[in-house]
């Protein structure tokens, strides 16, 4: 779970943002909003690297940043894995069809494989919380949404609790359980049905 309260993100003492409350558990929360306005902040505030004022209560989160698939390039796919992640995840890496790249370098395999990769060792790593900061910005379009479809399955399997940073609003709708939309004065949730039009006149407001 990750329950916060009057929570908000401080830069040289100035609030980003209006304090928020909001509690997660077992569920997506997709966070939206415009360039600049803390998403990303908010997520480094709770893994501990920025400060903050109000109170953050969570387990230990495992944090997926962006545009890195953070494993480590000497060692080979599957050996990245045993130094994470229980027994349990090599089901996953048989059912995603990726059993023949274990013995493979980083390197040695496309952006879309590591990924998967990476949100393998995310999902096994023991922890209840993933604060994922738009892991898939990488990816082509199709890769991406293929990825989401199992990345959020998975998820529900395990029923972790889930904050997903994203600036894409089909992305946010695919995995998202909610959507929320943070401006200067705080969060609002904003409905899945929504259009891009729409959204992005929410943006400007």
């Amino acid at each position: 779970m990750i329950k916060l309260s009057n929570f908000s993100v401080n830069i040289e003492g100035r609030q980003l943002f209006s304090p928020f409350d909001l509690t997660i558990k077992n569920d997506i929360t997709v966070l939206m909003g415009s360039s600049g306005i803390g998403k990303s902040s908010v997520i480094s505030a709770i893994n501990g690297t920025f400060n903050y004022s109000g109170v953050i209560e969570t387990a230990k989160p495992f944090t997926i940043f962006q545009d890195s698939h953070q494993l480590f390039p000497w060692y080979t796919v599957g050996k990245n894995l045993e130094l994470v992640c229980d027994h349990d995840c090599f089901a996953t890496v048989y059912e995603w069809k990726l059993t023949d790249l274990l013995d493979k370098k980083p390197s040695e395999i496309s952006g879309g494989q590591r990924q998967r990769f990476t949100l393998i060792r995310a999902l096994y790593s023991g922890c209840e919380v993933l604060l994922c900061d738009e892991p898939l910005s990488g990816l082509d379009a199709v890769t991406r949404y293929q990825v989401l479809r199992d990345f959020k399955r998975k998820i529900k399997q395990l029923k972790l609790s889930v904050l997903y940073v994203s600036h894409d609003l089909n992305e946010a709708k695919l995995i998202g359980d909610r959507i929320l939309l943070l401006k200067n004065d705080g969060i609002s949730e904003i409905s899945r049905e929504i259009n891009e039009e729409s959204f992005i006149e929410k943006l400007g407001n």
